[in-house]
């Protein structure tokens, strides 16, 4: 989870977090992959995985979890 935009150096970094923006604000872009998108894991990509993305990046807080894990996917 967190590589948004699937480039090509599938780790997350400040683009994930733009495109992300752009997906929630933007009607025109839609998003690559669900399950990367939805970070924090309830079946929802709203507002949230924007502040769980910018916690992450800027505060210190959790990492998205891997795609393929066990748990509320």
């Amino acid at each position: 989870r967190g590589n948004i935009n699937a480039d090509e150096f599938d780790h997350t970094d400040i683009s994930d977090l733009i495109f992300l923006a752009q997906i929630l604000y933007n009607d025109n872009v839609d998003m690559v992959c669900y399950e990367e998108t939805d970070l924090d894991r309830n079946s929802f990509v709203d507002i949230a995985d924007l502040i769980y993305l910018s916690n992450y990046m800027f505060k210190g807080g959790p990492p998205p979890l891997p795609c393929h894990t066990s748990g509320s996917d």
